[in-house]
């Protein structure tokens, strides 16, 4: 047997008979798509020889939807809108009427709220791998980087993280994009015309500059070697600094904005956490069969805790020094905070 990564394994039966051999290749492959059946597999192009190739780098369980600290209606629009794209129908629909079968999501806010765990939960629940490719890779140009991108599977999810601190090289100035400022929107890219305000002044990207240039990665989006059925998932930290064709309808379909947690998000993650049939093995919390003593936990939890302050990455850091513990970690939450806050407060006095 030989697979893309080189390696070889030899399998010998001490039998004129092939059934031995045949038996053991059937209950691999009926084991191998069970496995699949709960799992994702993560791709990213490895050099192979002389060339670069998609290999898969890891395997990872599904992650249940509901893990996820957003917006109840946020998620419901995105897992509708996907649904919807990968229905057997809608790919006929899209060649009657001459349109692209392509689907592009844009996740923006800051760091540590969810972006690239809600693009993971999301190829679990339809059951697609995740294919990762970055701007910033020093080993690929532009040429590889869009045959790489035309040489992902039909139906999958394409990962682009971070596309706003790339740095697209370019030959004009980019003009950061005016967006809606509702929770979850198509982005508005309506061009200026006479009477609306002036347009910020250009804004040129010079820093971590990428060998990906905006023409190429435009080419690479849907360019005609691009493949149809899949759906694109570009993350940022700043979505006002990205260029406008970059993210019109069509690129980007469906803008999803990710805030820094309110309590209520905050008093979710701790039930995700502490709740018992989340657990995975036999220790259970505390509190296991006492909701209504969790639900005041957490509530005095979340008001302990400012909101709009910290990521759900800080918070979820902080939760899991007690594991176990959601009582203990309520007690230390405060001191927590102070101490995070007083950090903070140092960084910004010696950034002065």
């Amino acid at each position: 047997m030989h697979r893309e990564d080189n390696t070889h394994l030899t399998l010998q039966c001490l039998s004129l008979s092939l059934s031995p051999l045949k038996s053991f290749l059937e209950e691999v492959r009926a084991y191998s798509c069970k496995a699949s059946e709960s799992t994702i597999s993560i791709y990213r192009p490895q050099p192979f020889y002389r060339d670069i190739r998609w290999m898969p780098i890891a395997t990872r369980p599904l992650r249940d939807i509901s893990t996820i600290i957003l917006n109840e209606n946020k998620k419901q629009r995105i897992l509708q809108d996907i649904s919807e794209y990968l229905h057997p129908k809608t790919r006929q629909w899209y060649a009657s009427h001459g349109i692209p079968y392509r689907r592009g999501y844009l996740f923006s806010g800051p760091p540590g709220t969810g972006k690239t765990s809600l693009a993971s939960a999301l190829a679990g629940v339809f059951g697609l791998d995740i294919y990762v490719l970055s701007l910033r890779d020093p080993t690929m140009e532009e040429p590889e980087f869009i045959r790489m991108f035309s040489a992902v599977p039909r139906q999958c999810v394409v990962l682009l993280e971070d596309v706003d601190a790339a740095g697209l090289n370019r030959n004009e100035p980019m003009v950061p994009t005016t967006t809606n400022t509702s929770d979850s929107t198509y982005l508005n890219n309506t061009p200026k015309t006479l009477g609306q305000p002036k347009a910020p002044e250009p804004v040129p990207y010079t820093a971590n500059a990428s060998a990906i240039s905006l023409s190429g990665l435009l080419n690479a989006i849907d360019g005609i070697s691009s493949h149809e059925g899949r759906i694109l998932i570009m993350t940022t930290n700043a979505p006002q600094q990205l260029d406008r064709a970059l993210i019109r309808p069509g690129r980007v379909d469906l803008h999803i904005r990710f805030e820094l947690p309110s309590r209520e998000d905050l008093k979710n993650l701790f039930l995700s956490l502490y709740s018992c049939d989340r657990q995975g093995d036999q220790e259970k919390p505390e509190f296991e069969n006492e909701k209504e003593k969790l639900e005041a936990l957490a509530e005095q939890f979340s008001k302990s805790l400012p909101e709009g302050r910290f990521s759900i990455a800080d918070v979820q850091g902080f939760l899991l020094q007690y594991k176990r513990e959601p009582k203990k970690a309520c007690e230390n939450v405060v001191g927590w905070v102070e101490e995070e806050v007083g950090v903070e407060g140092e960084r910004t006095t010696n950034t002065e």
